[in-house]
C-alpha cells in the first residue's frame, strides 16, 4: 500500500482577539500540493489543494478570498447539518480564517522549495 506522507509540516499557534486559541497545521506533500488543518477549541476544518502556487500554502491562503476559503473548508457540511447551524458555523469560521490570514501576514514563511518524493511504501 502506498501512503502519502508530508515532506514538511509547519505548525502555527496563536491567540486572536475575541477567539479561542487557534492551531494551524500546514502539511506540504509536494512543491504545489498541501493540506491545511485549522483547529479552534473543539472544532477543526481541513482542506487539501493538489495544486497551488510554488510559494507555499501560506502564500496561497494570504492571497485567496475569504469566501473561497470558507467554501472550501465547509464543503459538504450543508448536506449534513441544519441550515441555521451552517450559517453560524460559517460566521465563526470566517472570523478564524481572517485571524489565520492576519497571522500568516505577520509571520510569512520562507519560500518553499521541495523536490523530494511524497510517497512512502507501507
Amino acid at each position: 500500500m502506498t501512503v502519502a506522507v508530508p515532506i514538511d509540516v509547519r505548525v502555527y499557534r496563536f491567540k486572536p482577539d475575541n477567539l479561542d486559541p487557534v492551531t494551524v497545521y500546514v502539511e506540504q506533500y509536494a512543491e504545489t500540493a498541501s493540506r491545511i488543518i485549522i483547529h479552534c477549541w473543539d472544532k477543526a476544518w481541513a482542506a487539501f489543494w493538489g495544486s497551488h502556487d510554488d510559494k507555499g500554502l501560506e502564500h496561497f491562503i494570504l492571497n485567496a478570498h475569504a469566501d473561497y476559503l470558507l467554501g472550501y473548508l465547509l464543503q459538504g457540511w450543508e448536506h449534513r447539518l441544519l441550515k441555521q447551524y451552517v450559517k453560524h458555523e460559517s460566521i465563526y469560521l470566517r472570523r478564524i480564517i481572517e485571524a489565520v490570514k492576519a497571522e500568516f501576514a505577520k509571520h510569512p514563511p520562507e519560500s518553499v522549495n521541495l523536490t523530494k518524493s511524497s510517497d512512502q511504501q507501507v
